[in-house]
């Protein structure tokens, strides 16, 4: 990256070295440095597709969503794009809310490639948006035979399955996530509630407090809580302590 930096330090006009630098900084995770290098090209050059697409990137990570869909946009507006591209631009359209856009994305992007494993997966979450939790279950199940060992695409698939009732499913579903992915507090949280809804108290009891141990300050910590006395209760074990 040093050379790059050195080439835009004396040349602040150089589109390559730009390029360079900024797809590097997006790579290390460094965002906000990455939209700078990365604007400097759009503003030399506007119908730089490569430029406009890699600045929606760092701008989709820098929390400027509506700002980056623009850069998406005039990215494809020429046609023959990247899929990672699509990805990225689909992201963007749901972090705004517009799923029904994202859904066709991510139609567009399986017509292409049937196995593309991130299409699959943020089309599962895209459906669960929309409210279609039997689609998205199936996309999760179709992702997951392609990478049967990813805990992210598991934790969905038992989350879509727990709206859906289907409770033992889901338990399994989360002990596969956290067998991939240890000390995964929010699959020890989900597992003891869908444990808690087959009443298999003693069970639940163990996810519940492992979840607590794990993460006394997750969003629904209070909720996992109430749940493990309500266990405690059905177990005839009301003097324990909660957590």
């Amino acid at each position: 990256m040093a050379i790059y930096e050195k080439i835009v330090g004396g040349q602040p006009s150089n589109i390559d070295a730009l390029t360079g630098l900024g797809r590097l900084q997006l790579e290390r995770g460094q965002f906000a440095e990455a939209a700078k290098a990365l604007r400097r090209i759009v503003t030399l050059q506007p119908g730089h597709l490569l430029g406009q697409a890699l600045l929606g990137m760092a701008l989709a990570r820098v929390g400027q969503p509506q700002e980056a869909l623009a850069c998406f946009e005039r990215a494809t507006a020429a046609g023959n794009v990247l899929p990672v591209v699509l990805l990225h631009m689909a992201d963007v359209l749901g972090v705004l809310g517009r799923h029904a856009e994202a859904l066709a994305i991510f139609d567009r992007l399986l017509a292409a490639d049937p196995r593309n494993i991130l299409a699959l997966n943020n089309r599962g979450l895209t459906l669960e948006a929309l409210g279609r939790d039997g689609e998205a279950a199936d996309s999760f199940r179709h992702a997951l035979a392609l990478s049967p060992n990813t805990a992210e695409i598991h934790f969905s698939l038992g989350n879509v399955l727990s709206r859906l009732e289907h409770y033992e499913d889901a338990a399994n579903h989360y002990r596969r996530a956290m067998a991939a992915m240890p000390g995964f507090a929010r699959g020890h949280a989900n597992l003891g509630n869908a444990l808690a809804k087959l009443k298999r108290w003693d069970e639940a009891l163990q996810s519940l407090r492992q979840a607590i141990k794990l993460d006394a300050k997750q969003p629904n910590a209070i909720q996992l809580r109430l749940t493990i006395a309500t266990a405690l209760r059905h177990l005839q074990r009301e003097s324990e302590s909660i957590a």
